[in-house]
């Protein structure tokens, strides 16, 4: 079932190897190692007590993880030295059938082709849980041959495990085998059908807000035509047979597509003949028709292309569009209209398996699950389209067209291979991934913050064919956040109490791009492209202990009246306080993984570089910390210093001061420490500062 490579995954079982991961827990945890050495040496004792025993008691049985801890250990089983090669999997898959090199061979086969070819490396690591050290999950990672360690794409499988003289089968574990080459079969089919109107009938919180709006156009997928199939373009406010409609998310491609233009447009209202229809709609039209749903909604065919104050008009209310359907057809792999809805697929590549082996000196059975849901969001061409992401997070239900297609609503997320109704909630696999809709909550604004911050970090590194809609893709998202959070919108952020720690976001790796076309003023998100994170995503947001700034005003200055939509000027006016940065001290700031500045290259410029502080703020983790938050900026280029103009380069949210820093003049000089560490004295030092 395995390959000897393969095998090579679970040496990990070793016993005093574990342990040494346990003391290691100990000794690194954030947290008092108090408890965790508690809990070694509980299990030592049981391991006394058990010599001579038929079994050894399991690890999990003797202590459970803490609440909120989902951090986890990582064991490298194959690193930059062992990796395996690309060939090599092919070869296994093949000759021996191995079931994780079949799995391996389908999730990276058609993506790793377009990155590094045949010579790539396939490295592995285990993920254990961070107190308990139960297997959560295998990771793969594609590797840049030639000596290099360049992560390029990673994929997990899921894992459960269960004593072999437990129950003999785990009623939480209800696993389904995969069936069908091909994914317009019934079986892929009937999954998402049944998932469609179980959710219809018994999920509250997926209920349609309103049945009065419906959008300007939509296409009638019943046929119209005596001579053959056919459908046609309706405009809502004539009247319909039902206020259902389906909803398509796809990528539109680089070749010509049928869309609506002003030219076509009469003719679209008579028929539009299947013939003419390309095979990705054309899927899309028989899921409706299988559905019985009237009505389908795609944007190439539903707004005039080419008249700008159509689209304008419609991409306004692209939130009621998508909050209002029935359900969303993702077209997850197909890269134009062209190629089909569908695809041809190994069901055993996604099938889940078992195998077994010692743990902790208990032999336990391993059942390891393919996790394409993971996969399909990281990798897949659909999620590297700006738009899919208001998209998706809008639609109350998604029916997901990939090898291996699953069903997500605001209630649950169904796999091919877990049918059950109520999904993925509840499961031994640690690790699956959940349903990814926001967190709407009045009661708790902070907590909508953060996950406006999670939305941001998935659309920020995303591809947009015309820049200046970066936040205009965003903008239905946008609107509906703000019916909760009830604040003004500025350029991608939240007024209001969290303005200041909504300016804490930074880069995390190289790749940052920034649009010659103005996006949005240079402290918002918006203004550059790439992976980021802020400071929030941590877990929870710091506690304020200062705030070391004064905002005077917030300003954007919108394209059109939609203020969620494109920006021609934006600005901050504020009181505080400038440190110049020293060479030196910016080249620390900026090393190792901290990448506080956007761009590495921004330190080594003529310009000078100032660190303006906004708060000073306590973890409780670090109780004896100085921890001072802040932007980096510099003179805004064509303006004079005396105008104070500056432009943000980056962000700093653990600037750190040990008393070493402070007399050492890390980071800022000993004056700049002093002055800053003095509340009176920096408050009679502020000065106008405005960042545009």
């Amino acid at each position: 079932m395995l390959c000897t490579r393969c095998e090579e995954i679970f040496a990990f079982s070793r016993t005093d190897e574990l342990l040494e991961l346990k003391e290691d827990a100990g000794f690194h945890s954030q947290e008092p190692s108090i408890h965790l050495q508690k809990e070694l040496d509980k299990y030592k004792q049981q391991l006394e007590l058990s010599k001579g025993s038929t079994s050894c008691p399991p690890p999990w049985s003797v202590y459970s993880p803490a609440t909120g801890d989902d951090g986890y250990h990582t064991y490298e089983i194959w690193h930059d030295q062992t990796a395996r090669g690309w060939l090599d999997v092919q070869r296994s898959a093949a000759s021996n059938g191995c079931r994780i090199c079949v799995s391996l061979m389908d999730m990276f086969d058609e993506k790793i082709t377009d990155s590094i070819n045949d010579s790539g490396l396939i490295g592995a690591y285990w993920a254990l849980q961070l107190k308990t050290l139960l297997p959560s999950h295998i990771s793969f990672c594609v590797l840049e041959s030639g000596g290099s360690s360049r992560f390029v794409m990673g994929a997990n499988i899921e894992v459960a495990i269960r004593e072999l003289h437990s129950v003999p089968v785990d009623p939480v574990l209800r696993l389904s085998t995969v069936v069908g080459a091909f994914t317009g079969g019934d079986s892929c089919l009937d999954l998402l059908t049944d998932s469609l109107h179980f959710c219809l009938q018994n999920h509250l919180s997926c209920k349609r807000e309103t049945d009065d709006w419906m959008p300007t156009r939509l296409l009638d997928v019943r046929s119209h035509s005596t001579s053959g199939d056919s459908i046609r373009l309706v405009d809502t406010d004539a009247g319909l047979v039902s206020n259902d409609y389906l909803t398509l998310s796809h990528v539109w491609g680089s070749k010509p597509l049928l869309k609506l233009t002003t030219e076509n447009e009469g003719a679209f209202r008579k028929c539009i003949e299947m013939d003419a229809i390309p095979q990705r709609y054309a899927d899309a039209i028989s899921i409706a028709r299988r559905l019985q749903i009237p009505y389908l909604w795609i944007d190439s065919l539903c707004i005039i292309q080419n008249d700008e104050q159509d689209w304008a008009h419609e991409a306004v209310q692209m939130d009621k569009v998508y909050r209002n359907g029935v359900c969303n057809i993702a077209a997850c792999d197909s890269l134009g209209p062209t190629e089909s809805l569908f695809s041809n697929r190994n069901p055993r590549a996604c099938a889940a398996f078992t195998t077994t082996h010692e743990y902790f000196e208990q032999t336990v059975e391993f059942t390891l699950l393919p996790d394409w849901v993971e996969l399909t969001r990281d990798h897949a061409p659909l999620f590297r389209r700006a738009w899919i992401l208001q998209e998706r997070m809008l639609s109350t239900r998604v029916m997901y067209f990939s090898k291996f297609p699953f069903w997500e609503c605001n209630e649950t997320l169904r796999i091919e291979t877990y049918r059950e109704r109520d999904g993925l909630q509840v499961t031994p696999f640690e690790n699956l991934p959940r349903p990814t809709k926001p967190t709407l909550n009045k009661n708790n604004i902070a907590q909508t913050i953060l996950s406006w911050y999670a939305m941001v970090a998935i659309y920020n590194p995303c591809h947009l064919t015309f820049a200046s809609d970066k936040l205009v893709a965003m903008s239905g998202l946008a609107k509906r956040f703000s019916q909760v959070i009830e604040k003004p919108y500025f350029a991608g952020l939240w007024g209001g109490e969290h303005f200041v720690g909504s300016l804490l976001w930074k880069f995390i790796e190289g790749g940052v791009s920034t649009s010659v076309e103005y996006r949005a003023p240079s402290w918002s998100w918006a203004s550059k492209t790439g992976r980021i994170f802020h400071h929030g995503q941590a877990g929870s947001l710091y506690r304020e202990l200062r705030l070391l700034i004064k905002i005077d005003s917030i300003r954007t200055v919108p394209k059109s009246d939609d203020p969620f939509g494109q920006l021609i000027g934006g600005e901050i006016r504020s009181k505080g306080t400038l440190f110049e940065i020293t060479k030196n001290n910016l080249a620390e700031i900026n090393a190792g993984d901290l990448h506080c500045l956007d761009d590495a290259a921004i330190g080594d410029g003529p310009q000078s570089i100032y660190f303006l502080p906004l708060q000073e703020v306590h973890d409780p983790d670090f109780d004896a910390l100085l921890i001072f938050t802040g932007l980096y900026l510099r003179v805004k280029e064509g303006s004079e210093p005396d105008e104070h103009i500056y432009e943000r380069v980056g962000a700093d949210s653990r600037m750190i001061a040990f008393d070493e820093d402070v007399r050492n003049g890390r980071f800022l000089s000993t004056q700049q420490w002093q002055q800053l560490l003095d509340p009176q004295s920096y408050l009679d030092a502020g000065e106008d500062i405005i960042i545009v």
